[in-house]
């Protein structure tokens, strides 16, 4: 059950794989993201039995919610990423690094920064805190279930030990936003705030 859930979330991430055709990459991504999507809407749909809407009643406030929180955990990356962590990171940061110049220097380049900023953050937020979370918060009611999807999105996001406390704290607060609005789409924005920043550093 846990592989296809990951395979919706993050399948669009895997695309360089398939091909590295431009204009096939996307119409994939384009396809892939509207099936996954409806998927995952669907299946949160029947797990709260409740009907989607486009309305944003609290607008400002969390568009205020979600920018903030993507700067203040940004700001908690660039710290710790600061510290002296060298017997940690010292494979990882040129792993990080080879990522980014191939990601830039790609066909698909434009494919994979529209994948992490824009299509990555919606499926993932669908993913993990729409179905994971609605999911564990019928076993085992709400606080449990965002610590418990916290875990999960930390792991699915790749064994960094520095990485994954961060990622985690991130998940339980793009969590707690959505509880405070009733609405899942205040932390798929504040995701793609994050990416988008996070990305933009990045390439400076």
């Amino acid at each position: 059950m846990f592989l296809p859930f990951i395979f919706l979330v993050s399948g669009s991430s895997w695309l360089g794989y398939f091909t590295t055709d431009p204009k096939l990459s996307w119409l994939l991504l384009i396809g892939e993201s509207l099936l996954f999507g409806v998927i995952l809407i669907a299946i949160n749909r029947f797990l709260t039995k409740a009907a989607p809407t486009l309305s944003f009643p609290n607008f400002k406030k969390q568009v205020g919610y979600a920018v903030l929180w993507a700067v203040i955990v940004i700001g908690l990356t660039v710290i710790i990423g600061n510290l002296p962590l060298d017997f940690i990171r010292h494979n990882q940061t040129s792993v990080k690094l080879d990522q980014a110049y191939q990601l830039m220097n790609s066909p698909l380049k434009w494919v994979n920064i529209t994948v992490l900023c824009v299509t990555g953050p919606i499926l993932e937020e669908l993913g993990f805190r729409g179905v994971l979370t609605s999911y564990f918060q019928k076993l085992m009611g709400f606080y449990p279930a965002i610590i418990l999807v916290a875990i999960c999105f930390a792991i699915a996001h790749g064994l960094d030990f520095v990485k994954m406390p961060l990622l985690a704290i991130d998940s339980i607060g793009l969590s707690l936003m959505n509880r405070k609005f009733a609405d899942i789409k205040t932390s798929i924005m504040s995701h793609i705030a994050y990416n988008l920043i996070a990305t933009g550093l990045n390439f400076l």
